[in-house]
């Protein structure tokens, strides 16, 4: 009898805490919460600093910018500037860029006809000159920047990308997509001069009237980004490569 009790009594236990890990579960997986890159930019400000505070390093949003006009006058405008400079273990000259832009996502009409009806629909469109956040939904992939949110990213790169070649007297790459290959001082800005150029930065808010991107790259369409596979062969100063995304 003390047996079967016994039995009985660690199989009421077992139950009690198969309910409770039931019902944890299901209430972490109904708790609704809004990603860092969907909330306001106060909200985004508030809940990235919590994030340090807890010693956790929050992961960088994308922003990404059209390219077009590189001088101010009428209208949007990309502004590049070097604000500092540092050199590389290899010896390389890294410069600290500052991009300014004035423009951000803004609300475009599109009609098409479907079924012999026009429809018109409207969503966010980045227009050229203009950089702004990366949020996929039902408005378009893209989203404006909030108004108390800077309209400056600084970033590294390589003063010159192709000293190398120079030194060797190999032909430099003076093509108007030579920063896909050579990204630099030089071939960033002269790449964004096409408004059929974009360029992402990953960044973070640093509250002092700028973003700082922890990483850029130019972007289209098929293309992602990853690290490289040989840690041996790896660039410190860009440890990132890009390689076609791979079909669903």
């Amino acid at each position: 009898m003390k047996r079967m009790t016994a039995k009985l009594t660690g199989a009421f236990v077992l139950l009690l805490l198969l309910a409770a890990t039931v019902t944890m579960a299901s209430s972490h997986t109904n708790r609704k919460v809004t990603p860092i890159d969907k909330k306001t930019g106060a909200e985004r400000n508030k809940a990235i600093a919590e994030l340090k505070k807890a010693g956790t390093e929050p992961e960088a949003l994308e922003l990404r910018c059209r390219g077009g006009s590189t001088a101010a006058g009428g209208g949007a405008f990309l502004a590049f500037e070097t604000v500092g400079s540092r050199v590389s273990s290899s010896g390389e000259t890294i410069l600290s860029i500052s991009l300014r832009f004035m423009g951000t996502a803004v609300w475009a009409d599109q009609e098409f006809g479907t079924g012999g009806r026009l429809i018109s629909d409207r969503h966010w469109d980045l227009g050229g000159s203009k950089c702004t956040w990366i949020d996929s939904s039902d408005r378009g992939p893209y989203r404006p920047l909030s108004p108390e949110e800077p309209r400056e990213i600084r970033f590294e790169t390589p003063a010159n990308a192709q000293l190398k070649q120079q030194l060797h007297g190999t032909p430099v790459d003076t093509s108007p997509t030579a920063a896909e290959r050579y990204p630099d001082a030089q071939s960033i800005p002269a790449y964004m001069k096409l408004q059929n150029h974009y360029w992402s930065f990953f960044v973070e808010n640093t509250n002092q009237s700028y973003f700082l991107a922890s990483r850029h790259k130019y972007w289209k369409a098929g293309l992602e980004v990853v690290r490289p596979v040989d840690s041996k062969h790896t660039n410190k100063d860009n440890p990132y490569v890009l390689a076609p995304k791979k079909p669903d």
